[in-house]
């Protein structure tokens, strides 16, 4: 299960919203790098960051490791240290289109790219759709404010993580690579 805090959602409501056990496998896979490169994985720390880097007195990291900086190299009588902080929209579509463009998948309709970060919000409610999930539950699990037909729609955790099960072998990655 993944409760999205309403700062991080677009409507500025909490909602949840659920991964299968391949998603969450992989998703465990990336934070043990992290983790395994020294980085304290805490709530606070953002799921996808860039770091700043600053170099400092080896006198000086008590106070900065206590805000959140890790120590990623030692230097004589300095340190390296390092800290993860959220990623700006324009980063995050700029890491986007390089992944893209390694995995030969930056194809362009015009002047835009055909795969955007929007269209895995699009690839979830489609899929799920093929598989039968009403869309009341769909909009529920993306977060979207409930229409009207929908607004005395109150699932339960329970009932969205039913519905989200019923979508998981459309959802799955592994398949489609092999």
């Amino acid at each position: 299960m993944v409760r999205v805090r309403p700062e991080a959602a677009k409507e500025r409501v909490a909602y949840v919203t659920f991964m299968s056990l391949e998603a969450r496998g992989l998703l465990k896979r990336y934070l043990d790098l992290r983790s395994r490169r020294g980085e304290p994985m805490k709530s606070e720390v953002p799921l996808i960051a860039k770091y700043e880097v600053k170099e400092v007195d080896k006198k000086a990291t008590k106070k900065l490791l206590e805000e959140g900086w890790w120590i990623a190299k030692q230097k004589g009588d300095s340190v390296i240290l390092k800290k993860a902080i959220k990623i700006s929209e324009a980063a995050l579509r700029s890491r986007w289109r390089r992944l893209l463009k390694s995995a030969d998948l930056a194809e362009k309709k015009r002047r835009f790219h055909i795969l955007r970060l929007h269209t895995l919000r699009k690839y979830f409610r489609t899929k799920l759709e093929a598989s039968n999930v009403p869309t009341g539950f769909i909009e529920r699990m993306m977060g979207h404010k409930p229409y009207l037909d929908q607004s005395y729609l109150r699932p339960s955790e329970e009932e969205l993580l039913e519905r989200h099960r019923l979508g998981i072998p459309e959802l799955a990655i592994r398949s489609m690579v092999q």
